[in-house]
């Protein structure tokens, strides 16, 4: 069984992560191809960069290329309009890679990566808080203020799997936002 980072490690980076989103949002700045291979780490102090700003632009100023945001890692709305979420994204798509050490969306193709989004849409649920102990990655709850400072909007942004038996499979990060 393949297992990603330290749980401690996650944490930390995903806090880092979160900040450097948060500097990016008050310039008005679009990182636009966060994936892992942008980020900088440096293990024994649990310090994270995020870096390659050849893609950045400024928010209004976007305009929709085929090199936008590397497909893995590429929100639905990229190819309209787009503003932050679209980072916020990217970063959710990693957080899943870092804990797993999988790859969240696998597509081979845009079309293909729209079909997955949507598969994973139809297993999420928006309804009600979450309060389940059973969530796999429940510590992501002590930095969801990081998040609900920066996505105003309350957009899903990642999916978390959790271990129980329980029905629901899949349950956004956006519920904890309630």
């Amino acid at each position: 069984m393949e297992v990603g980072l330290k749980l401690t490690a996650v944490r930390a980076y995903l806090k880092q992560l979160f900040i450097a989103l948060k500097h990016l949002r008050n310039y008005g700045v679009l990182h636009t191809d966060i994936k892992p291979n942008k980020m900088l780490v440096n293990e024994a102090k649990n310090v994270l960069k995020l870096c390659d700003f050849g893609n950045a632009m400024f928010v209004g100023k976007n305009e929709v290329t085929p090199y936008l945001v590397s497909r893995f890692y590429r929100a639905l709305e990229i190819s309209l309009t787009y503003d932050h979420p679209v980072d916020m994204w990217s970063i959710g798509c990693c957080l899943f890679e870092l804990y797993t050490w999988k790859v969240l969306f696998t597509g081979a193709t845009n079309d293909d990566m729209l079909r997955l989004h949507v598969e994973l849409k139809d297993n999420l649920c928006f309804e009600e808080p979450v309060t389940c102990n059973c969530l796999r990655l429940y510590h992501i709850q002590a930095f969801v203020g990081f998040m609900k400072a920066y996505n105003d909007e309350k957009k899903a942004t990642i999916s978390i799997p959790y271990a129980c038996g329980c029905k629901i499979k899949r349950v956004s990060i956006a519920v904890l936002l309630i």
